[in-house]
């Protein structure tokens, strides 16, 4: 009696223990290229563009200044663990997801460099590859190489957060990212928390730039229904999976039938952007380590995701030769949120808040899934006409769920297993007669009967290519006020390099002084400006266009920025009485 209580105390100490997850601080040293010392005087913006967009540093340091001494430095590094995942972030760097391992088989899922060595990618200058870095307001992140503040949190239901973030100084925007290990489940659960903290609407981006480690048996899997690849700013579109013939895709022409999945096909380096998608996940496989990495979010927070990697050539090799000393190559499988392309940025309120969740998992033994949810992925493949080859990982453990495979309405195989992170389930269906590839489905169901992942083959469409976006105009080529607008509009949201929205929105009232779309425009670049008196001259000329004393505009906001004006000049009649009027709005 006394032996089955010890052993029941046990059971129950061990489970208790199997279903917390740790949190916890430690240190880590990794060899490191020491930096120069950084420009401690803000620079201001003198056209410098970075990835697409202007490359603002003010009022962070400029590190420009790169080192070759190569010492050991011992980082502080936050680390979350359960039964599946070991986690580091590594605060020194931006708060940056620096390494995950599959505990089940010890695959890494991102990669990870064995030392920092930085080159000048950055918004400030110095970057660093690996892991997960967080792109917000800008890509590459201002702050990358900065120490991010972060907290941790042991939530109520034997989760654990490390949560990281700041204020971004050059556009005082807040982004708070929590990186959530939960009890039984092999995902990195991330919640983006994005604050507008100004009193004016601005603009931003957010990507999370995934490394994930590449060589010759690594490919890139994305939805199948996802048959069009763009590069940055819509300026190329090409054919995928397998290309089209194209003369010039970026720096690189494709000869028809290149399969784009694989790593070694991208002789320079390389984007892809998804176009238009309908299914939101993406993710890498390495047939040699029969191992790889799923992202999931939601379709319509998470628009668009990206490959983007230096390629086995030349360029690759002398990239490869400036950021790390092994020589291991590496992708990146990026997620965009709220963002379909880069330079993309979108538009956010003035204190308003936007919330998006996450989710990454390691892969094993399904080679390039077909299908993915936040509880399982499935491939289904045809190895010959009778034969396919099927399976499931799933992202917890699920006793008695149901696997299904069928053609049509008949049913090939039905069994019922246990399924957990580290015991995918595999298998191959050898038929007596052909298989129609597009007949057949594959799914697994939980014991309750509810669909954790199913799959049905896409047909390709072979869709018309879209037309490349045309470049923008300078404002002399421009001839209706409409259109001078609109590019003014454009050029501000997606900050162009080289190109002023001042220019065209005074171009487009020398036209039609009372057009009361760019009043409104021009109005708030001056109060962002701090040109008040300015801005409310701007904004009257609007008021007076749309006779708004006398009714309720659809542009309520012009009374929001008119009473900031006031409040700004000290008029607090005036302030009070459009703030007032806003709240109509």
């Amino acid at each position: 009696m006394q032996k089955a209580f010890l052993f029941l105390l046990f059971s129950i100490t061990s489970l208790c223990a199997i279903s917390q997850v740790t949190i916890y601080e430690g240190t880590e040293v990794i060899p490191t290229y020491e930096r120069g010392v950084d420009e401690v005087s803000p620079i201001f913006y003198t056209g410098r563009s970075v990835q697409g967009a202007q490359g603002k540093v003010y009022p962070y340091p400029s590190q420009t200044k790169l080192g070759d001494s190569l010492v050991d430095v011992t980082y502080e590094m936050v680390y979350l663990e359960n039964e599946y995942l070991k986690v580091k972030v590594l605060p020194a760097f931006g708060g940056r997801l620096f390494s995950a391992i599959d505990k089940t088989n010890g695959h890494e899922l991102f990669h990870t460099n064995s030392v920092i060595k930085p080159d000048l990618i950055g918004t400030l200058g110095a970057w660093v590859s690996g892991g997960i870095e967080w792109c917000f307001p800008h890509h590459h992140r201002t702050t990358t190489m900065i120490k991010s503040d972060y907290r941790m949190v042991k939530n109520t239901d034997g989760s654990a957060t490390i949560w990281i973030g700041e204020t971004e100084k050059t556009r005082d925007l807040r982004g708070v990212i929590g990186m959530t290990l939960r009890p039984g489940k092999s995902y990195i659960e991330v919640d983006y928390r994005i604050n507008n903290t100004n009193t004016l609407a601005t603009t931003f981006l957010f990507w999370a730039n995934v490394a994930i480690t590449a060589n010759k048996d690594f490919r890139t899997f994305w939805p199948p229904s996802q048959e069009i690849g763009v590069f940055h700013n819509n300026r190329s579109f090409i054919q995928w999976p397998i290309a089209n013939e194209t003369p010039s895709y970026g720096r690189t022409s494709y000869q028809e039938g290149t399969d784009l999945t694989w790593w070694k096909n991208h002789p320079n380096p390389v984007s892809f952007f998804m176009w238009d998608i309908k299914e939101g996940f993406i993710g890498g496989y390495d047939y040699g380590q029969e191992a790889g990495t799923v992202h999931v979010g939601d379709v319509h927070e998470n628009n668009a995701s990206k490959l983007w990697q230096f390629g086995p050539g030349l360029q690759g090799q002398n990239a490869r030769r400036k950021l790390t000393d092994d020589g291991k190559a590496y992708v990146e499988l990026m997620t965009g949120t709220f963002s379909n392309n880069q330079p993309d940025y979108s538009w956010i309120l003035p204190h308003s808040v936007k919330d998006a969740k996450n989710f990454w998992y390691p892969i094993r033994d399904l080679e390039v899934v077909k299908n993915s949810t936040k509880d399982a992925s499935v491939t289904l493949q045809m190895r010959s006409a009778n034969t396919v080859f099927y399976g499931f990982n799933t992202t917890a453990k699920f006793a008695g769920a149901k696997v299904v495979l069928k053609s049509g309405d008949d049913v090939l195989v039905e069994k019922t297993i246990s399924i957990d992170p580290a015991t995918p389930f595999t298998a191959t269906y050898e038929s007596p007669s052909p298989l129609d590839e597009y007949q057949l489905s594959a799914a697994i169901l939980d014991n309750n009967g509810r669909v954790l992942v199913d799959y049905r083959p896409y047909k390709l469409e072979h869709p018309k290519l879209p037309e490349p976006q045309e470049r923008v105009k300078n404002p002399d080529e421009i001839d209706s006020v409409e259109d001078l607008y609109l590019a003014g509009r454009f050029v501000e949201q997606f900050s162009r390099p080289g190109k002023e929205p001042d220019d065209y929105y005074l171009a487009a009232l020398k036209k039609s002084p009372n057009d009361y779309r760019t009043n409104i425009a021009l109005g708030q670049r001056r109060l962002g400006q701090l040109k008040y008196e300015e801005a409310l001259t701007y904004f009257k000329r609007a008021s007076d266009k749309l006779n708004i004393k006398y009714y309720q505009p659809k542009e309520g906001e012009l009374y929001y920025y008119q009473g900031m004006a006031h409040k700004a000049l000290g008029q607090t009649k005036e302030a009070y009485a459009n703030l007032g009027r806003a709240t109509w709005y």
